[in-house]
C-alpha cells in the first residue's frame, strides 16, 4: 500500500485532527452559551457546559491513546491490547452519557441572526474611523461617547423594567424586552453590556436575585422555593446558581443572616 511505511505518522496525524476537531467544537460551545446569555434569562437551562467536559476528557484520552498507539512496537500485545480496550469502554461509556444527557435536557432555542446588525455596526465605525482608523486616545473617546449615548437607553430602560416588573417573567428574553419598551434588541444588549457590565441573561437574574433578597429582608412569610419562582427563575438550580454569583451566599445562607 501508498501509506503503508508512514503508518506512525498516519495515526498521529489522524489524532492531531480529531484533538483540532475537540478544540473547535469546544469553541462553538461556549460561543453559542455566549449567544444565549446575550439573549435569554433562563440560558442557564440549556448549557452545555457537561458537553464541553465530554470533549475535554474524550480529548484527553486521545493524546494518551496516540502515545499508545506510536508505543506499539516497544510495548507488549498485552498491553495493547489492554489499552485499545480501556479507550473502547471509554468511548462507550461517553455515548451512553451523551445520549442520556441529551434525551433528559430541554431543546435548545434557536439563535436570532443579529448579523446584518453587526455588519452596519462595523460599517458604521469604519465609516466614521476613516481609512487608517482611529488612534488608541480617540478610540478611548469613542468609545465613552457609545457609553454615555447608551446611558440614556439603559437609565429609561431600567426605569421601565423596575416599574413594570418586567423581569419577574419566566423564560423572559432579549425580543420581548424589546417588543415591551420599544427600544430595539442591539440598543438593549449594547446598553446593558456598556453600563451594567453584564449580559442580558446576568443582568435580569441580578434583579430577580434582588428582588427574593429584598423579599427575605422584609421577612416575607413565603418559603424559598415559592421566593425562586415569583422571582421569574424557571429552575431551582438556576436560582441557586445566580443567587451566589450575585450575594456570594447560599439562599438559605441569606435568609438566616436576615433573621438573626
Amino acid at each position: 500500500m501508498a501509506f503503508s511505511q508512514y503508518v506512525q505518522a498516519i495515526i498521529a496525524l489522524g489524532t492531531l485532527s480529531r484533538l483540532a476537531y475537540s478544540v473547535l467544537t469546544a469553541r462553538q460551545l461556549q460561543q453559542y452559551k455566549r449567544h444565549l446569555d446575550a439573549e435569554r434569562s433562563d440560558s442557564d437551562e440549556y448549557s452545555f457546559q457537561w458537553m464541553i467536559w465530554v470533549v475535554v476528557i474524550t480529548a484527553s484520552f486521545n493524546v494518551i491513546d496516540l502515545v499508545r498507539l506510536n508505543l506499539q512496537p516497544f510495548i507488549s500485545a498485552d498491553l495493547n491490547v489492554f489499552g485499545q480496550s480501556v479507550n473502547n469502554t471509554l468511548w462507550l461509556v461517553m455515548v451512553m452519557f451523551i445520549t442520556y444527557k441529551l434525551n433528559s435536557q430541554q431543546s435548545a432555542p434557536a439563535i436570532e441572526n443579529r448579523s446584518n446588525d453587526k455588519a452596519q455596526a462595523r460599517s458604521s465605525d469604519s465609516h466614521s474611523t476613516g481609512d487608517e482608523g482611529l488612534s488608541c486616545d480617540r478610540a478611548q473617546s469613542a468609545e465613552k461617547e457609545d457609553a454615555a449615548q447608551f446611558l440614556v437607553i439603559f437609565s429609561a430602560l431600567e426605569e421601565q423594567i423596575k416599574e413594570e416588573q418586567w423581569f419577574l417573567i419566566e423564560r423572559l428574553t432579549l425580543a420581548q424586552l424589546s417588543e415591551f419598551s420599544g427600544f430595539q434588541q442591539r440598543d438593549i444588549s449594547r446598553a446593558i453590556n456598556l453600563n451594567a457590565n453584564k449580559s442580558f441573561n446576568e443582568y435580569i437574574n441580578t434583579l430577580r436575585v434582588d428582588y427574593v433578597c429584598q423579599a427575605m429582608r422584609n421577612h416575607s412569610h413565603k418559603s424559598i422555593t415559592e421566593l425562586t419562582f415569583d422571582a421569574g427563575f424557571s429552575s431551582k438550580a438556576a436560582f441557586n446558581r445566580a443567587f451566589k454569583q450575585v450575594t456570594k451566599m447560599t439562599p438559605t445562607q441569606f435568609k438566616n443572616m436576615q433573621a438573626a
